[in-house]
C-alpha cells in the first residue's frame, strides 16, 4: 500500500483552514489584550508575550492538525494505543514524558494547553498590576481621583388622587435632573429603592432618620425628602434637604401648579435643592437638566414612563415592556423609554434576542435627549449589541461620571 504523498497529507489534515481559524482567532485574541491594556495599564511585557504565545499555539495547532490526518489513526485510537483525537488522558500524556517522549498531539490536548497559557500570562499580568498600584488601575484614573459627592432621593409620600404614580416617580425624575449639576451626582433611582426596600415595609411611611440611613447606605452625602399633595387642581411638590452624614437640614423647597407642569415644577424644584446644598449664589447660577428636553414633554408618555420604570425594578419585565411601549408610543422621540425597553427584552428574554436591536437603534437615534451619563450607557450596549468591542470605552466614561 503506497503512502499519501505531502500534497495528499495535506489536504488531509486541512492545514489551510485550520491556518485561518487559527488566524482569526488570534486577531481577536490580541484586540482584546489591546482593550484590556488601555483599560487597566497591563504591563509592556504583556503583548510581545501575547504574540510568542500564539506563534508556538500555532505550530502546535499545525503539528496536532498533521498528526491527526496520520492514516489509521482511528483504528490505533479504537484499540486504546493512542488517545483518541479530543481526548486529554491525561495519564497517558505523564507517562511519555517520563519516559521522554513527546505526548501524542490531540485537538483536546492543544486546546487544554492554549487555555493553560494564557490563564497564566492574565494572572500574572493581573497579579503585577495589583502588586503594582493596589490595583488603581483597575478603575478609570477620573474615577479614582475623586468621586462626587452623591445625592440620593428617597420615595416622596404623597397624597391625593392619581398620585401614586410620583412616589418613586419623583426619585427618578429628580435625579435625572440633578444628575451632574453642580459637581454632584444623583445616585440611581435603582440602588436607592432597593436600600428603601430593606428597610421599609410595603406601603409604610419612613421617619427622617429611616431615610436617611437609606441614603447613607446607597452612598449619598445629601439626602432628598419629599412630598407631594394635591389640592384641587393643584399639585404641591415640597421637599427637604438633609447633610446625611450628619442629619444636619440644610434647606426646604416647595413649589405649586397644575399637574400638568409637573416636568417644569420639578426642574423648579431642582433648583432650589441645589441652592440649599451648595449656597444660594452658586445653586441659582449652575443649570440644571430641563426634563422635557431630555425625557419627554408628553405627560402620558411620561406616567407610562414612570409605571414601566417600578415595574422593572420589582421583576415584571413584562408589565414594563407594556409601559415602556404605551411611552414610545405616546412620544416617538422618548430616548430614555427606548433604552429601558431595550434593557426589558433582555431581562425578559435573553441578551442576544432580536427584539432589543429596534429600540437601541431608535435610542441611538435620538441620543441628543438623553443625559451624558444614560447616553454612554446605551453607545455602550449598542456596541456590545452588535458585538463590537468599542463598548468598552463608553462604559469606562459612565463609571468616571459615577
Amino acid at each position: 500500500m503506497s503512502r499519501p504523498s505531502v500534497w495528499a497529507r495535506i489536504r488531509q489534515a486541512r492545514l489551510f483552514r485550520v491556518l485561518l481559524v487559527y488566524l482569526a482567532a488570534s486577531w481577536l485574541i490580541v484586540q482584546v489584550v489591546n482593550e484590556l491594556d488601555d483599560a487597566l495599564a497591563l504591563p509592556d511585557w504583556i503583548s510581545p508575550v501575547t504574540v510568542i504565545l500564539l506563534l508556538i499555539g500555532l505550530v502546535i495547532v499545525l503539528a496536532t492538525a498533521w498528526v491527526q490526518a496520520q492514516p489509521g489513526l482511528a483504528a490505533r485510537a479504537a484499540v486504546d494505543e493512542i488517545p483518541g483525537s479530543w481526548e486529554l488522558d491525561l495519564g497517558d500524556a505523564g507517562r511519555s514524558i517520563a519516559r521522554g517522549k513527546l505526548p501524542h498531539l490531540t485537538w483536546a490536548r492543544a486546546t487544554l494547553g492554549g487555555v493553560f497559557a494564557f490563564s497564566m500570562l492574565f494572572g500574572l499580568a493581573g497579579l503585577y498590576v495589583v502588586v503594582k498600584d493596589r490595583g488603581r488601575s483597575f478603575a478609570p484614573a477620573e474615577a479614582v481621583a475623586a468621586v462626587a459627592p452623591g445625592i440620593a432621593i428617597v420615595p416622596f409620600s404623597v397624597t391625593g388622587e392619581g398620585l401614586d404614580v410620583w412616589r418613586e416617580g419623583m426619585v427618578d425624575l429628580l435625579a435625572t435632573s440633578l444628575d451632574g449639576a453642580g459637581g454632584l451626582r444623583t445616585i440611581e433611582g435603582r440602588t436607592v429603592l432597593a436600600r428603601w426596600r430593606e428597610r421599609v415595609p410595603d406601603g409604610r411611611v419612613a421617619d427622617v432618620a429611616t431615610s436617611l440611613e437609606v441614603a447613607r447606605n446607597a452612598g449619598a452625602s445629601y439626602a432628598i425628602l419629599g412630598s407631594a399633595v394635591g389640592a384641587g387642581s393643584q399639585v404641591r411638590l415640597a421637599t427637604e434637604i438633609y447633610d446625611a452624614a450628619s442629619g444636619r437640614e440644610l434647606g426646604r423647597a416647595q413649589v405649586e401648579g397644575v399637574p400638568d407642569s409637573v416636568l417644569v415644577l420639578v426642574d423648579r424644584l431642582a433648583v432650589e435643592v441645589l441652592r440649599a446644598i451648595l449656597g444660594s449664589e452658586a445653586g441659582q447660577a449652575t443649570p440644571v437638566h430641563h426634563l422635557a428636553s431630555i425625557t419627554t414633554a408628553s405627560l402620558p408618555a411620561l406616567r407610562a414612563y414612570l409605571e414601566g420604570e417600578a415595574l422593572f425594578r420589582r421583576g415584571d419585565f413584562a408589565g414594563a415592556i407594556a409601559e415602556y411601549e404605551r411611552a414610545v408610543t405616546a412620544d416617538s422621540t422618548f430616548a430614555l423609554a427606548y433604552y429601558r425597553l431595550a434593557n426589558s427584552y433582555g431581562w425578559a428574554e435573553s441578551i442576544r434576542s432580536p427584539l432589543i436591536a429596534e429600540p437601541l437603534a431608535r435610542a441611538i437615534r435620538h441620543i441628543d435627549r438623553v443625559p451624558p451619563r444614560e447616553a454612554e450607557l446605551i453607545r455602550a450596549d449598542e456596541a456590545m449589541n452588535g458585538g463590537r468591542l468599542d463598548g468598552l470605552q463608553p462604559l469606562r466614561r459612565a463609571a468616571a461620571s459615577g
